[in-house]
């Protein structure tokens, strides 16, 4: 169950979100949330990694990153491989916490 700061928190990820013209998904909740947790940007494959074993499909990651890159909420960056990397890039937040299914995903500071 969420704390009262932590639905407040969500509320601003929401709001955020509707901002950019998206609709305040689980999933995208909890990309966000991973997204904004990682020091450093993420690979497709590391994301799918840490996003599958809390209910989520590994065929909806792609589709994810490319609707929150093109709402300007997550950077696409491409490494000396060229292999694409994604990062947060929306405003701080602070603290949040979003459930998938009843499970919490990991805690983002």
């Amino acid at each position: 169950m969420m704390r009262k700061k932590e639905i407040g928190e969500v509320a601003k990820i929401r709001d955020i979100m509707h901002q950019a013209g998206l609709k305040a998904t689980a999933s995208r909740l909890a990309m966000i949330r991973l997204l904004r947790k990682t020091k450093s940007p993420m690979s497709n494959a590391q994301i799918t990694k840490r996003i599958v074993p809390h209910g989520f499909h590994q065929s909806t990651v792609p589709r994810l990153l490319a609707r929150l890159v093109h709402a300007g909420l997550v950077r696409q960056l491409n490494d000396e491989d060229h292999a694409k990397l994604f990062q947060w890039n929306g405003p701080s937040i602070g603290h949040v916490l979003a459930e998938r299914n009843g499970v919490a995903i990991a805690d983002v500071a």
